[in-house]
């Protein structure tokens, strides 16, 4: 094999695409509890062949690691109009799993294919110096060696701040794994995606007191995945929080800082109730659905002997200071007066300050009925003039030209988020994929590794960045690592507002031109982080 080639983290390595030789890089740096990661493509000029060895030399001990990247089917990439905006426009496969080292790696004709490495300071305080990290790939008996030079640079990356949540899907871990909601099983299978989360910069974590009522066809139902346990006796509700209780403090055990609580009204605009099952009378059934009215006598008075009681086990386990509330996810304007009922009644026990909601116009925001507006990238120049002192972003599907994770585009427009955040102010960030592994409206399951796209429902990629294993634990992708990077950015720059204004880091680390529709190229990216973490230093 004569092709070994270290890149940078943004690279993406097709199979049916030349290299793109920009993102060779020699050296970075890094912080003493950080992570770093880069790759070393290879590829064989005999064409096809089994690798004998793959092996990472260096005095980084177990703080290295290496994974193999592995494809994923997208058959919709991004709309057609905004072809433009993607790095592979056609459908193909694209690189994102991240896999442990297989027996056997193949090299094919004219195809490279790449190696993941990373560095995890987390695991252990890395000793200040220059480690040189040599990768030697062995195939019919030649080595190949390409090193990268990395040093370690004597400053700490302060913990994480900003609240960012990526919707946990509790009904996909038990569909795809097999398992019981609530079941011991699912316990330890939930375990491993919350580590998988908290390791990449999500420690918000959405909290199904009910079955979401989220991406779901109406008079359709998801998997019952309720955290509070309803029973009805004689006319009286009775609400039992063992299993609240147990998800809290699992969250807390990997890591987790705030609650994101799973919204009490149906999606774009409250008009149903979620559902919510009950033991009746002995008997366990639906107790509110589709069939009840969100801001009817009845639902509103089931909630009202509720959340008292609700708020007072959160604060009972001091997470009430931590937790937010949803309403109803993406209301829009012609349904606010539903909004307004449903949210002056929560109102009533629960303070307006803790209402996120993701949206696209600033109406509910200045009619009052939300504090923390989640605003879409896209329209977020709509939101800034109003100066909202607790102003959240958000990207999904329709963030085609904004910053996004979506398999097509090149790794930079992901990378980039994190600088976008800081010099708009931005205190907080939703997306709604961490592990979506249903149809559109939760039809049917779908099996992540054979769509991208949710049965062609959705751009690759927009519905989750974890991938499942069939023994439970988790293989992250290369979309969640480099999303990883672009919040340690963030908060590598929160760190320097000791210092400097917000201003004045914009200007000293030129991007002072960047908005939520233009971007970096990926070596000023690059370039930028070496700077912070130079400044960090000083």
């Amino acid at each position: 094999m004569n092709d070994l080639i270290v890149l940078s983290s943004l690279a993406k390595v097709y199979t049916d695409m030349p290299l793109d030789l920009s993102h060779i890089i020699k050296s970075g740096t890094m912080l003493i509890n950080d992570t770093y990661h880069f790759q070393v493509a290879f590829k064989s000029q005999k064409g096809y062949n089994q690798l004998d060895t793959v092996e990472v030399l260096s005095d980084l001990g177990d703080a290295v690691s290496v994974r193999y990247v592995d494809y994923v089917p997208c058959d919709i990439t991004v709309e057609v109009p905004n072809h433009d905006t993607c790095e592979h426009p056609a459908p193909g496969l694209f690189p994102d799993i991240l896999k442990p080292l297989p027996q056997k790696v193949w090299t094919y004709p004219d195809m490279w294919r790449a190696f993941w490495i990373t560095i995890d300071g987390s695991k252990k305080d890395l000793k200040p110096g220059k480690y040189p990290i040599t990768v030697n790939v062995t195939c019919g008996g030649v080595v190949d060696t390409a090193t990268f030079n990395l040093e370690v640079l004597p400053a700490r990356l302060d913990e994480q701040t900003l609240p960012v949540t990526n919707w946990l899907h509790c009904d996909c871990i038990c569909q795809y794994h097999g398992v019981d909601f609530a079941s011991e099983e699912f316990w330890a299978i939930l375990k491993n995606y919350l580590t998988a989360a908290v390791k990449n910069g999500i420690n918000m974590i959405l909290t199904p007191i009910f079955t979401p009522p989220l991406d779901t066809a109406i008079g359709g139902e998801r998997l019952t995945t309720q955290l509070v346990d309803v029973t009805v006796a004689g006319g009286t509700y009775l609400f039992n929080f063992d299993n609240l209780v147990r998800f809290i403090n699992l969250c807390r055990e990997c890591g987790v800082k705030y609650y994101e609580i799973s919204p009490l009204f149906t999606q774009w605009g409250c008009k149903y109730a979620p559902k919510v099952m009950a033991t009746v009378d002995g008997e366990y059934k639906k107790l509110f659905g589709w069939e009840t009215e969100g801001f009817g006598k009845e639902y509103l008075g089931f909630l009202g002997e509720l959340l008292p009681l609700l708020v007072a086990k959160l604060k009972e386990l001091d997470a009430f200071d931590a937790c937010y509330f949803h309403i109803s996810d993406e209301p829009t304007p012609d349904v606010i007066d539903n909004y307004k009922i449903c949210a002056d009644f929560i109102k009533e026990q629960i303070p307006s300050d803790k209402f996120i909601d993701a949206m696209r116009a600033p109406d509910f925001y200045k009619e009052g009925y939300v504090t923390v507006p989640v605003a879409a990238l896209l329209n977020m120049e709509a939101f800034l003039p109003e100066k909202i002192d607790n102003l959240w972003g958000y990207y999904c599907c329709c963030e085609q030209r904004t910053a996004n994770r979506l398999l097509a585009h090149a790794s930079y427009r992901n990378r980039v988020l994190g600088l976008v955040l800081f010099k708009h102010n931005i205190k907080g960030f939703l997306q709604w994929g961490l592990n979506f592994y249903n149809s559109r409206h939760s039809r049917e399951p779908i099996n992540p590794y054979a769509t991208s796209t949710a049965y062609g429902w959705v751009p690759g990629g927009d519905a989750y960045v974890l991938y499942p294993n069939d023994d439970g634990t988790v293989t992250e992708s290369l979309r969640i690592c480099v999303f990883a990077d672009s919040i340690r950015d963030f908060t590598a720059l929160n760190m320097l507002l000791k210092k400097y204004t917000r201003g004045e880091l914009v200007s000293m680390l030129g991007f002072e031109d960047l908005t939520f529709f233009t971007f970096l190229p990926p070596y000023k990216l690059l370039e930028i982080r070496e700077k912070i973490n130079r400044m960090l230093c000083e």
